[in-house]
């Protein structure tokens, strides 16, 4: 049996599973509020930027949204 092989496909854009947060979109000043725990978020956060090479340092605060306890995440750096 030969396997033929394909030439010039391109490649998928995507790498894995997308990202629960948006990290990769995320610029100085910017924040976003997820229905989690500080913990969780920053620990994801800080594997996000170790695996795709950046440094990007956060703030967190709880906060309640509608009705739900939750963690609004900054990126500061």
């Amino acid at each position: 049996m030969t396997i033929a092989i394909d030439k010039n496909i391109p490649v998928p854009s995507t790498q894995g599973r997308p990202s629960r947060y948006p990290w990769r979109g995320m610029e100085v000043g910017d924040s976003f509020w997820a229905e989690s725990t500080a913990n969780n978020v920053l620990v994801n956060g800080h594997n996000w930027c170790k695996r795709n090479g950046k440094q990007m340092e956060f703030r967190t605060q709880e906060e309640f949204k509608e009705g739900k306890k939750g963690v609004r995440l900054w990126r500061c750096k």
